[in-house]
């Protein structure tokens, strides 16, 4: 199983946080390839600068972010021209564009999405939870 994760996974398992479901947690430890997304740093970009999560981020998350991805092998997958195009002709079943970005990887590379989110199903991306 190759996986990619969605922000709030990432982010939880990061701070270990008990939002992330057994199964979750699960799939990271059975998993061939897990992945992580340049667009989740962006989302935790914005995000922080709105005001932040509901749980402490370290002030060097730019740098402890990749070096835990780095700890437990966790690969960057790239965002590119191909993601964008599909994305154009995604129906509009999720607003959130950090998301459909992320579906559109899933969709594109063949992965299933570590989410919460139960509309990424929507778009036949195979979710974990």
């Amino acid at each position: 199983m190759k996986i990619l994760l969605d922000t709030n996974t990432l982010l939880w398992w990061f701070v270990g946080d008990s939002r992330l479901s057994a199964r979750a947690l699960a799939a990271l430890d059975e998993a061939v390839e897990v992945y992580f997304s340049m667009v989740n740093l962006w989302e935790v970009g914005l995000k922080i600068g709105k005001g932040g999560y509901d749980f402490p981020m370290p002030a060097d998350w730019e740098v402890a972010l990749p070096a835990f991805a780095e700890k437990f092998d966790v690969k960057e997958t790239t965002f590119g021209a191909r993601h964008c195009k599909l994305i154009s002709g995604l129906p509009p079943h999720h607003k959130d564009p950090f998301d459909r970005m992320i579906i559109a990887q899933a969709l594109i590379e063949g992965l299933e999405v570590v989410s919460s989110d139960k509309k990424f199903e929507k778009y036949g991306v195979e979710r974990i939870w």
